[in-house]
């Protein structure tokens, strides 16, 4: 990898490692905490360090494994950590908790999604032994994948997808309690605010404004710092500091998401381009053609009063 990749990479990985920053994407993403204070969970149910896979080398899960990701039989994890539950039993008291920054999702043979299933699952067998021995299943503690995608496309940005475990009945029979089978989530969140109307609460909408700022745009150090400092109230120190200045040297970031959109760009003014033949060849209906160009129709319609003016 590139030397500047490389530390842009560390950077990020250290920025979402940081306990108040993790606060906001916990109350936003995992219902367990939405009525939880940022600084409760910040300083009571984040436990200890939170390791990631540049200052600590056992971030990860010993499994006899092969894959992205995996190396000599282990799963490597980005960031990864426990939380106690604001409301804990007797067989429950924690989530485990895995976070990823993917930072380009387009050049992959796979969805994000399907890649958080496999770490989840490896999370959960993991438990054994140090969880739950021998036939204690009822033990399991719940796990959450969750993945922040850097560089999205402008379709995929600002969305926000949850993968859960839900109960269906087909025919009459026992109907489980939901933290009897409900063990496992994976979440992934392409940078960028929610649109209006989305479907997303006012968690979720902090937690998307904040990723965006700190790590979606193209901003001076200042400008992170201090949005960092007034709208989120994040102490900023010394290490915290040097990692901003390092992630906000964008260079390789700012030319991948170039690339994304002049791409976006050149397929778009490919479709206007047939829309326009089409519309000059006259053979077609203006429905016609938008389907056949994947325009909006609204558009075609602005293409052909041009075309006649």
């Amino acid at each position: 990898m590139d030397k500047n990749k490389y530390r842009y990479n560390n950077a990020v990985k250290r920025i979402l490692s940081n306990k108040a920053i993790l606060a906001v994407i916990l109350k936003a993403l995992v219902p367990e905490y939405k009525d939880s204070s940022n600084e409760d969970i910040r300083d009571k149910y984040i436990q200890g360090d939170v390791r990631n896979s540049i200052d600590n080398s056992e971030v990860q899960d010993e499994l006899a494994s092969s894959g992205s990701g995996v190396e000599q039989g282990a799963v490597t994890y980005d960031i990864r950590f426990d939380a106690l539950l604001p409301k804990r039993t007797k067989k429950h008291s924690k989530i485990l908790i895995n976070l990823e920054a993917q930072k380009n999702t387009k050049s992959l043979s796979y969805k994000p999604a399907t890649r958080g299933i496999y770490y989840a699952c490896n999370m959960v067998t993991s438990e054994y032994s140090t969880v739950f021995s021998h036939s204690h299943y009822e033990k399991i503690e719940k796990v959450y994948s969750i993945w922040i995608c850097m560089s999205p496309s402008s379709k995929q940005a600002g969305s926000l997808n949850i993968y859960d475990m839900n109960e269906r009945q087909i025919s009459k029979h026992e109907c489980l309690k939901k933290d009897d089978y409900d063990k496992l989530a994976v979440v992934v969140y392409h940078i960028g605010e929610f649109e209006e109307g989305s479907n997303g609460d006012y968690n979720m909408s902090e937690m998307a404004d904040l990723i965006t700022h700190a790590l979606g745009k193209d901003s001076s150090p200042e400008e992170v710092k201090d949005y960092l400092r007034t709208r989120h109230n994040i102490e900023i120190d010394k290490k915290l500091e040097e990692d901003i200045d390092t992630m906000c040297n964008w260079a390789d970031v700012i030319e991948e998401r170039g690339l994304i959109k002049g791409r976006e760009e050149g397929v778009e003014q490919n479709k206007i381009e047939n829309a326009l033949r089409l519309i000059a060849n006259g053979k077609l209906t203006l429905e016609d053609i938008a389907e056949c160009t994947d325009l909006p129709l609204e558009r075609v319609q602005e293409l052909a009063g041009k075309k006649t003016a």
